[in-house]
């Protein structure tokens, strides 16, 4: 894999991520 599909590939993973973590923090919080 080149450093541009892995660059792709991580930022597209952490787009994903981030939202769903602050989800994940936010659904503990109302817990």
């Amino acid at each position: 894999m080149s450093t541009v599909e892995s660059h792709i590939v991580l930022s597209t993973t952490w787009s994903t991520y981030r939202p769903a973590s602050r989800l994940i923090q936010s659904a503990f919080c109302n817990l």
